[in-house]
């Protein structure tokens, strides 16, 4: 089998990491597989042993980028893929638009990676969406509660759906000496935080939570990696607040599970998420996790036994439950949450259930 691997653009977080990981791991098993960049030039960012193809598509014109539909139509058909793999984001709409205009054959799959629902905010979008998924053999959807969104907005799909978690790699890496490394000085706590910088991400509550933090943890630092478009209006309220001291503004990293190690609480407060492959990350890394209970969140972050899972929104919930992290070493919640990633989460059996669900696929 043949497969084409659609990511979004060049960046090692969310889909598009993974979606190399399995990439990867399907080689290993003696799968063809390239990886299909749409947005963004070549780059030597991806790392791995793969065929990356950069299409440069213009994200500007979505959903009437005519020339890029047919050049990724001639990828396709050139490289003679059984199975075309549309990895969230705009992904689904350039396949299924590059299909329904020049027809190729190769079965189409889709990964949710999210609570669809949420993006659904207008019946034109919903008609438009519905439309796209026609083109779709089968949906693998990141979680069960994705999974259950999913079915109640695209009616269809029951015999063609399947949970099919995000893995992460089990791979020690060794943490800075301190985060003085990276020049971050301080005694901390260091709180991490990962994520675009995209409305559902909710970064301004998360600011608002931790300038009450500080008001007993004077000298805590709230890391923010990440890139976005929300990015240079988030560095605008920290400095109106005056927390630029405080909260430090990252950007894009390579070395994100080296300072995870050397961090002593991961934060999520957003307000809509799939299965984020980051707090699996957290929880290998041995670092607490405080998160809303929004989409498939809950499957992995069991209230006291995997980390801390915070009523949708409520801030002084989630403050409550950073001091607690901070009150003392977690090593029981701790250690759960580390073999529930070894037990369940790991990318070579996550791999194995990916192979059953494209062989169902092209059956």
């Amino acid at each position: 089998m043949k497969i084409l691997q659609i990511i979004q653009r060049s960046q090692l977080r969310g889909a598009e990491i993974f979606a190399c990981q399995l990439s990867e791991c399907l080689q290993q098993q003696g799968y063809e597989v390239d990886v299909l960049v749409l947005f963004g030039p070549s780059t030597t960012l991806f790392n791995f042993p793969l065929n990356f193809i950069f299409l440069e598509a213009n994200e500007k014109k979505r959903w009437w980028d005519f020339k890029n539909y047919a050049k990724l139509a001639s990828v396709i058909k050139k490289g003679q893929y059984d199975l075309v793999q549309a990895n969230a984001g705009d992904t689904l709409k350039y396949a299924s638009l590059s299909k329904k205009i020049f027809g190729w054959k190769a079965k189409l799959v889709f990964r949710n990676a999210n609570k669809i629902s949420d993006f659904i905010n207008s019946t034109l979008k919903k008609r438009m969406n519905s439309w796209l998924m026609k083109e779709v053999s089968s949906v693998a959807s990141v979680s069960k509660e994705c999974l259950i969104d999913f079915q109640h907005t695209y009616p269809g799909f029951e015999n063609r759906i399947s949970c099919l978690p995000i893995g992460v790699v089990n791979k020690t890496q060794s943490p800075y000496s301190s985060l003085a490394e990276i020049g971050l000085n301080g005694n901390g706590p260091f709180l991490l935080h990962v994520a675009g910088f995209m409305p559902e991400k909710n970064h301004t509550g998360l600011i608002s939570i931790f300038s009450e933090l500080l008001k007993t943890h004077p000298g805590a630092k709230l890391l923010l990696i990440g890139e976005g478009k929300l990015k240079t209006s988030t560095e605008n309220i920290v400095k109106e607040l005056a927390l630029d001291k405080s909260i430090l503004f990252l950007g894009k990293r390579d070395d994100v599970m080296r300072i995870m190690l050397c961090c002593d609480a991961f934060l999520l407060p957003s307000i809509t998420e799939g299965l984020p492959g980051v707090i699996l990350e957290a929880f290998a890394s041995g670092l607490p996790v405080v998160a809303y209970d929004t989409g498939g969140i809950k499957e992995v972050v069991i209230p006291r036994e995997t980390g801390w899972l915070i009523d949708l929104r409520d801030q002084n919930q989630f403050l409550e439950a950073i001091k607690e992290v901070l009150s003392q070493k977690q090593e029981k919640i701790i250690s759960n949450a580390h073999a529930l990633v070894s037990n369940k989460y790991d990318i070579n059996s996550i791999t194995q259930k990916f192979i059953a669900f494209y062989e169902k696929t092209m059956a």
